[in-house]
């Protein structure tokens, strides 16, 4: 092997490296959730940098919203979520531990180009979730999902 060649490839794979680890200190994208006068900031699950899904992130972060029964939701996101597509769901999980779809209580349909909505609070107390799913065409780029803790 020439000295020229090995020479390339260790540049190659410094760069390579390089870019790896930059992925890993980009910071990413905090979905904000005011309830009442409290703003609670939530991570995300996942995020990918990129649209094909190749430079993502994971995460077990859940965020904690504390709200009044028959109040109001405010989740804003920022811009780099505004510009695409995104949608908010509201669900409650079973004894079983299954998904169940709280119907009216999330976005109506898929937003763009919008920062915010506002989403009722289921009226009575318990638990439910929320979920901002992020869209680049069919696949889903971002996720965060917040526990939503109503009391009368």
């Amino acid at each position: 092997m020439s000295r020229r060649y090995r020479s390339g490839a260790l540049a190659a794979g410094l760069v390579a490296a390089a870019t790896l680890v930059a992925a890993c200190d980009k910071p990413v994208p905090e979905v904000t959730v005011l309830s009442g006068s409290t703003t609670t900031r939530v991570q995300p699950n996942r995020y990918c940098f990129d649209a094909a899904g190749r430079q993502c992130r994971a995460s077990d972060a859940v965020g904690t919203v504390r709200a009044q029964s028959n109040g109001t939701l405010l989740v804003d996101v920022p811009r780099t979520v505004a510009d695409t597509h995104w949608l908010v769901t509201a669900y409650r999980r079973t004894a079983s531990g299954k998904s169940s779809p709280l119907d009216g209580y999330g976005s109506p349909s898929v937003l763009s180009n919008r920062h915010s909505i506002r989403l009722p609070v289921p009226y009575g107390e318990g638990t439910y979730y929320i979920s901002v799913v992020q869209l680049s065409g069919p696949r889903q780029v971002g996720q965060w999902t917040a526990t939503v803790e109503v009391s009368s």
